[in-house]
């Protein structure tokens, strides 16, 4: 239709062909676009109602986060495996610094194989993902790395017992 018009580029090769392709820039979301064709001197617009396509509405939904963070754990380093949108940037955040960004994969599955909490203390953690569109999703925890090891501490048993029984006492 028109060969000036911006984003239209028209050119030609003098081998005969069967088969053309035409970049298209800039088109916007959800717009439908009308055309023709003509080649040769021959134009094909399909009987006057012109051939159409309408480009996909913007990704404005952001990508949901399937985790879960354990309450305690016994040591300082934590696997963390998920899910969200496929080949969607994830950003992990431990005690609010980036401790690691990888990209999901294209069934959108991420793994952080080894990673590292202050131990003895509530940490916390964030997940961020953000999709293909820049729409970012984040959920959040917290975990206990439980580092020490219990102490039993048991009170004075009498060298003897005269009864059958005898009660134990002792903390934790």
């Amino acid at each position: 239709c028109c060969p000036n018009s911006p984003g239209i580029s028209v050119g030609g090769d003098a081998a005969l062909l069967t088969e053309h392709r035409l970049a298209l820039q800039n088109l916007n979301s959800g717009q439908a676009y009308y055309y023709a064709v003509e080649s040769n001197g021959l134009a094909e617009n399909s009987n006057g109602e012109f051939y159409s396509f309408t480009t996909l509405a913007a990704d404005t939904t952001a990508p949901e986060i399937q985790v879960t963070f354990p309450t305690r754990l016994a040591g300082s380093q934590l696997a963390i495996n998920g899910s969200t949108e496929a080949l969607a940037a994830v950003s992990l955040f431990v005690n609010e610094t980036l401790a690691a960004f990888i990209s999901a994969d294209v069934e959108g599955n991420f793994l952080f194989s080894s990673v590292v909490l202050r131990e003895e203390a509530l940490n916390s953690l964030r997940l961020e993902a953000k999709d293909a569109a820049g729409n970012t999703a984040t959920v959040a925890g917290q975990v206990y790395a439980d580092t020490r090891r219990p102490t039993l501490e048991l009170q004075a048993i009498p060298e003897l017992i005269e009864d059958r029984s005898f009660t134990l006492r002792g903390t934790i």
